[in-house]
């Protein structure tokens, strides 16, 4: 929701005195820590498929070309059916990406094991899915046979995400009922809590953190301590121009992630590790890094935390979801893999994007956030139905590339919910927050939205 340019001049560094700063392309100053650029993937379903299907890891993917890669699928494919190399070879990337997906819907959904389908055609799965999806919903054989892979494909998932996630989806959908739940909420000197994020530490004890706009009139990432999720005191300040940000734990340390605002500039990811809660505390980063934008004219943001691997920065693999501002006009989603805190490959996140345009959203498409359920990732997404209208932001549930939508039930029946996040408690519980406008929703109930609930035996 910011603005930015394409970085197309060299890196300078700019020195007024004893201080210096980063420039990058176009003349955006950095600050502290260095800058990376790292590596673009084509876009293409290629390496989503393969990282949806289980078929390769984030850390993999972003080491490969994107030869590498088709050349994965393809193995893949030739593995769970029984068409000939030669003849997988000269297809499409679209199309070998449908047809991966036709595979994992099979596994997952549709009760069939690898060597089952061994034995099987491209066409003779294409048939399996097709069965499938007219015994689970009624619609006609003659119409789905009418449709391509991709199609048939959404309209299994379409199926199977509400049934697969019905007892988690009827909890988030239930505010009222929530053990917990607080609107509008502030911290202990009064300050908006917008876009929180929650960690459970130590102690029985909560951080996060959230924006407001400071005294300066800037934004301000802010980091709040709670003992039971409703009080919150406000502990750190991470500086002016700072926002939307997520913290996750990283070893003994923690690692923050935020958009980073730039005078005339537009914003970029800045990402940070704190050794000690003290440090982050008192903003004394160990380690910054700031990412060069690669795919907007306007911005890229709202990085959220999906995957850590090591203990510490220089041995480690972190996966950030984040969004772009794709040609100044919406916000699409895309995907980050930073290695060692050196090395950054990047890509559009073609299948989730393809999908939420597929359902309606012309709007933004940006914030989302990851949980662990029945040992597997899922996501709460954003999605807004029409450019600029507030009362028309909406959450999805889904796996990263497939999605169903909520349809949340606050006490006064608001409707509008953005910028989510879910936090997995030790005790099973989950937090869930989102920032709803004053738009399309019911007086005293705008502002930071936190509810808490278990899901039972």
């Amino acid at each position: 929701m910011f603005f930015d340019q394409i970085l197309r001049c060299r890196l300078r560094v700019l020195c007024v005195g004893l201080i210096c700063v980063v420039v990058g392309f176009g003349g955006e100053v950095f600050g502290a820590g260095g800058r990376l650029g790292g590596r673009v993937l084509e876009s293409s379903l290629v390496h989503e498929v393969l990282i949806r299907n289980g078929w390769m890891s984030y850390g993999d993917v972003a080491k490969k070309s994107h030869k590498r890669l088709r050349g994965v699928l393809i193995a893949g494919l030739v593995r769970y059916s029984n068409e000939r190399l030669s003849r997988v070879r000269k297809i499409g990337d679209d199309e070998l990406g449908w047809h991966a997906l036709n595979i994992g819907f099979l596994l997952e959904a549709g009760g069939f094991e690898g060597g089952k389908l061994k034995e099987m055609s491209f066409d003779d799965q294409r048939n399996a899915m097709i069965v499938n999806i007219n015994e689970r919903t009624g619609l006609g054989v003659s119409d789905l046979q009418l449709l391509n892979n991709w199609e048939l494909v959404k309209r299994g998932y379409a199926y199977w995400l509400p049934m697969k996630l019905r007892k988690v989806i009827e909890k988030i959908e239930d505010v009222r009922g929530g053990e917990i739940v607080m609107y509008g909420l502030r911290d202990d000197v009064g300050g908006k809590m917008d876009a929180l994020k929650v960690l459970e530490v130590e102690g029985g004890k909560y951080i996060g953190v959230y924006h407001n706009i400071g005294r300066d009139g800037h934004f301000h990432l802010q980091l709040g301590e709670s003992a039971d999720l409703k009080v919150w005191k406000r502990v750190g300040d991470f500086g002016a121009n700072t926002h939307q940000g997520d913290l996750k734990k990283m070893g003994r340390g923690y690692l923050l992630v935020n958009e980073m605002d730039v005078k005339g500039k537009g914003n970029h990811i800045q990402v940070r590790y704190y050794d000690s809660l003290a440090h982050l505390v008192g903003n004394d980063a160990g380690r910054e890094m700031h990412f060069v934008r690669k795919f907007s004219e306007g911005a890229e943001g709202t990085p959220e935390i999906r995957v850590i691997e090591g203990d510490g920065p220089d041995k480690s693999r972190i996966v950030i979801g984040f969004h772009y501002y794709r040609k100044r006009v919406v916000d699409r989603l895309g995907m980050a893999v930073l290695v060692n805190f050196n090395k950054l490959t990047r890509w559009i996140d073609d299948g989730a994007n393809r999908v939420l345009e597929g359902k309606g959203f012309k709007g933004n498409i940006g914030g989302r956030y990851a949980f662990e359920y029945e040992g597997k990732t899922y996501l709460l997404q954003e999605a807004q139905e029409n450019p600029g209208q507030w009362d028309q932001w909406r959450l999805m549930i889904g796996d990263g590339m497939f999605y169903t939508r909520l349809n949340l039930k606050t006490a006064g029946g608001s409707g509008s919910f953005a910028n989510p996040g879910i936090t997995k408690l030790r005790d099973g519980r989950f937090v869930v927050t989102s920032f709803m406008p004053t738009q399309g929703n019911a007086g005293g109930e705008g502002g930071e939205l936190l509810y808490v609930f278990g899901l039972g035996e």
